[in-house]
């Protein structure tokens, strides 16, 4: 069975942002959308999302390394949470 669109981009929210276990969301989509969805199919739901993910975040990376001020957020973090001395 084809699914459209939106049930992959759930599946990989639930598991990969919300952290549910394959078998819950597969429950969730059965529950919510009468889906009988297998864990193996929202496995491979992630699987094509982090291939499709690979090369804009590779380009991110990249641009962030070769950015002149990329090393400035880990000490603007620290001034933020380093109490201060007044």
């Amino acid at each position: 069975m084809q699914y459209g669109p939106g049930v992959p981009a759930f599946a990989v929210y639930m598991t990969q942002y919300q952290l549910l276990p394959y078998q819950r969301t597969a429950g969730v989509l059965n529950e919510l959308a009468g889906l009988g969805i297998s864990p193996g199919t929202l496995q491979r739901a992630v699987r094509v999302a982090a291939a499709r993910l690979e090369v804009p975040v590779t380009a991110i990376r990249g641009a962030l390394i070769a950015a002149r001020v990329a090393h400035a957020l880990p000490m603007l973090a620290c001034l933020l949470q380093c109490p201060s001395s007044t």
